[in-house]
C-alpha cells in the first residue's frame, strides 16, 4: 500500500497540488488523467522521489519514504525522455542493468532475451540510441522498466509513439504485471487504452484528484472535467 498525506506540490509560487490525499493498493492500475501542464507528470516524480513536495508524508505501508532517495526504493519511473548511454548497445546497456540489479551473466542474457523477444526489439538489441527512432526508444524505454521488476510501477505517457500493434501488446503486458506486490500508475491522455486496462481512474481537478471506476465516466464527462480545470 502507497499513501499520500495532505502532499501540496509547488513549482516557485504555482500551486500544483493542495493538501492531496489517496492511497494505493497492490494489484491494482491506476489512470492518471488531467489536461496538458495539470501536474500528471510532478505527481508521479513525487511519488518516486524525484521531486520533493512542500509540505505532507508518502508512506510505503506503515513506512515514511519522505526523505528516501529514487534509488533506494523498489520504483520505476518510466517516461518518454529517456536517458541512455550513447556509447553503450542496447544490449550493453541491459546487461548492465541486470549486473547493477546482482543477476549472474547466464540468467541475466536469458531474462534480457526474453523481454527482447517480448517487445520485439531483437532487430535492434546492436543499436547505438542515437541510431534508433523516437518509437524504438521509447519501447526500449519501456523494456529496462520491466527488466527491473519493480514494486511500484510508474509510467508517464507510455503508449506516446507507439504503433497500434506495439500499444496492445504494452496494454497485454501491463495487466500481466498486475499482483498483490505490485503497484501500477499510467499518466495518458490515451482514453482507449487506460479503459484496457486501469481499475480506476484519478482525474486531476482543482490541484487535487477524483476517483472514478472506469465503468462510472465516459469520454465527454472526462473531456467536461479536465476542461473545466483550466484557469
Amino acid at each position: 500500500m502507497l499513501r499520500l498525506e495532505h502532499i501540496t506540490i509547488k513549482y516557485n509560487e504555482r500551486v500544483i497540488f493542495r493538501d492531496l490525499s489517496y492511497q494505493f493498493q497492490e494489484n491494482k492500475i491506476y489512470g492518471l488523467i488531467g489536461r496538458n501542464g495539470a501536474g500528471k507528470t510532478t505527481l508521479l516524480k513525487t511519488i518516486a522521489r524525484l521531486k520533493k513536495e512542500e509540505h505532507g508524508d508518502i508512506f510505503w505501508g506503515d513506512v515514511s519514504i519522505k526523505n528516501k532517495d529514487y534509488f533506494d526504493l523498489d520504483a520505476t519511473f518510466i517516461s518518454d525522455d529517456h536517458s541512455f548511454f550513447q556509447d553503450l548497445t542496447m544490449y550493453e546497456q541491459m546487461l548492465f542493468l541486470c549486473k547493477i540489479k546482482g543477476l549472474q551473466k547466464t540468467k541475466a542474457q536469458k531474462k534480457i532475451e526474453e523481454i527482447v523477444d517480448l517487445f520485439k526489439l531483437g532487430d535492434y538489441i546492436d543499436y547505438f540510441p542515437h541510431a534508433l527512432s523516437r518509437g524504438t526508444l521509447q519501447r526500449f524505454g519501456i523494456a529496462f522498466g520491466y527488466l527491473r521488476g519493480s514494486k511500484l510501477l510508474l509510467l508517464d505517457e507510455p503508449f506516446i509513439t507507439l504503433d497500434p500493434i506495439q500499444v496492445n501488446t504494452l496494454e497485454k503486458l501491463l495487466i500481466s504485471q498486475k499482483s498483490p506486490n505490485r503497484i501500477i500508475v499510467v499518466s495518458s491522455h490515451d482514453l482507449d487504452s487506460l479503459e484496457a486496462i486501469c481499475d480506476e481512474y484519478l482525474i486531476i481537478k482543482d490541484k487535487n484528484v477524483i476517483r472514478y471506476l472506469p465503468n462510472e465516466i465516459g469520454r465527454s464527462t472526462i473531456t467536461q472535467i479536465i476542461g473545466d480545470s483550466y484557469e
